[in-house]
């Protein structure tokens, strides 16, 4: 019986012992499990930082675009009410004007700005004639000749047509003619009258209306 006392006493104090060295054993891998963790916390929190100064910084942009805006706005809305007040006193002057010298320094003046490349002047002289390319010069037409030229170079094409200012060349090898384009008298009363008539077409065109009628021809 004594015996058997004496070993469960050895084995208490084993186990005691056992006790003791479990959590010792343990907290190494606790520790850097712990050391681990804190500099992950620490990478966080400088990533959040960043983020915090990346909104910032586009907080602030935003705010400094919106201030342009607003300042574009304003510049926009003064541009418009000027803008208004030059094309009234261009239909004051486009109705007072009569002759073709005059309505053509008005159109030369602000074409820049309202019909650049002129394609509003060549559709002005095909509505006032009639005038159709592919008719008057098909072989031109049939080789893509028309396909890069702007305004003012298809209406030399349609000046030429009407007023008799194209010889015809023969195309070798083929049945076709090519257009060699002469100068127009432009002193001719007709092309005179043509002149004013396009000159208030056009001008009506870009919204500048002229007081003149204009005849069809």
């Amino acid at each position: 019986m004594e015996a058997t006392a004496n070993d469960h006493g050895m084995f208490g104090k084993w186990l005691l012992k056992l006790t003791d060295i479990f959590p010792m054993l343990r907290r190494p891998g606790l520790e850097q499990e712990l050391a681990e963790t804190k500099i992950r916390l620490d990478w966080q929190k400088k990533r959040t930082e960043r983020f915090r100064d990346r909104y910032d910084a586009l907080e602030q942009r935003c705010a400094a675009v919106s201030d342009a805006a607003d300042g574009l706005r304003s510049r926009l809305y003064a541009a418009e009410q000027q803008a208004g007040a030059c094309k009234g006193a261009l239909q004051a002057v486009c109705g007072l004007a009569q002759t073709a010298e005059a309505l053509k320094q008005i159109y030369e003046t602000i074409f820049p700005f309202l019909d650049d490349g002129g394609i509003n002047l060549f559709h002005a002289a095909q509505e006032i004639t009639g005038f159709q390319l592919y008719e008057a010069f098909p072989y031109e037409d049939a080789c893509g000749c028309f396909e890069f030229l702007d305004g003012f170079e298809l209406l030399r094409y349609l000046k030429a047509s009407e007023f008799g200012a194209v010889a015809w060349k023969p195309v070798p090898g083929t049945d076709c003619k090519e257009a060699v384009l002469r100068e127009v008298d432009e002193s001719t009363p007709a092309y005179r009258e043509f002149e004013r008539q396009l000159y208030i077409r056009v001008l009506e065109r870009l919204g500048l209306r002229a007081a003149a009628p204009v005849r069809q021809g």
